[in-house]
């Protein structure tokens, strides 16, 4: 047997800067960051963001992996079932659904949506639109702030939260646009999982992040500000063969790149080789 000390692999889901300078008088933080100077820990980094931050410090130990996402589950469905889905769950099939997978908390950027939403209303006035948020509602404080604005806004019958929800696939197929305004992430599964589910993606800027998951006016839009997440809404909320297009552009990077198969490769050949 080779008398050779196993490595330790793990998980980045924060930049160097933001878990490194909290815990530098810890003695557990010392030791990760002196083994990976002496190349002992593997980093893998779920975004280019995270890697690029750790990447100041070595760049032996750091490896880029995505999260994965279930292609199999998460996927679109034919115009009938999905018509026959949004039936069973109380939606109309004249509505344009917009898609919010997010815990209702400030820095998930949902009042952002829920004005756009209603800058897009009150801009045309026939459109018929449906917002759904999914998660949990972890900041009281704020989320009666965003029931105040949605009611003293007329909003109430445009915006429905749903809580968390045992399968949020379902919610995915029913929908017609995925948006996400974000101001902080590591790698959002939420946006994955939309894109696998063939919807085109409005996504907020974050540097390292959003342009991994967006191709921007290929399988969805990135946005900078309200004018953009504006703008955006507008295009696909009209454009329904451009929100087909973007759609199946998304799918397609998803498989390619997300679904599980190709990330557990990914994953065994850094154990392999390192």
């Amino acid at each position: 047997m080779l008398n050779k000390k196993p490595k330790l692999f793990f998980s980045s889901t924060q930049s160097n800067n933001d878990d490194y300078n909290g815990l530098t008088k810890t003695k557990l933080k010392r030791y990760y960051l002196n083994s990976i100077l002496k190349n002992q820990i593997q980093i893998i980094s779920m975004s280019q963001g995270i890697f690029d931050s750790w990447h100041l410090i070595t760049s032996n130990s750091i490896h880029l992996v995505h999260n994965p996402v279930n292609c199999n589950h998460f996927k679109p469905l034919e115009k009938k079932q999905k018509s026959q889905l949004r039936n069973s769950l109380g939606f109309k099939e004249d509505e344009i659904i917009i898609n919010v997978t997010a815990q209702v908390k400030n820095r998930k950027g949902i009042k952002e949506i829920v004005q756009g939403i209603h800058d897009l209303k009150k801009m045309n006035q026939q459109i018929k639109l449906k917002l759904i948020i999914l998660g949990a509602v972890l900041e009281t404080k704020y989320v009666k702030n965003l029931m105040s604005y949605i009611e003293s806004n007329g909003l109430s019958n445009l915006v429905s939260f749903l809580g968390v929800v045992e399968d949020t696939s379902i919610y995915y197929q029913i929908s017609d646009i995925f948006v996400f305004a974000s101001i902080l992430e590591g790698f959002p599964n939420a946006c994955l999982e939309a894109m696998a589910s063939g919807l085109p993606i409005i996504m907020k800027e974050l540097n390292g992040v959003s342009d991994q998951i967006v191709e921007h006016q290929k399988t969805g839009y990135i946005f900078h500000n309200d004018t953009e997440l504006l703008e955006y809404l507008n295009v696909l909320t009209v454009n329904k063969t451009l929100r087909s297009e973007f759609g199946k552009n998304g799918r397609t990077k998803a498989l390619k790149q997300y679904d599980y198969p190709v990330i557990t490769e990914k994953l065994l050949d850094i154990f392999r080789f390192n």
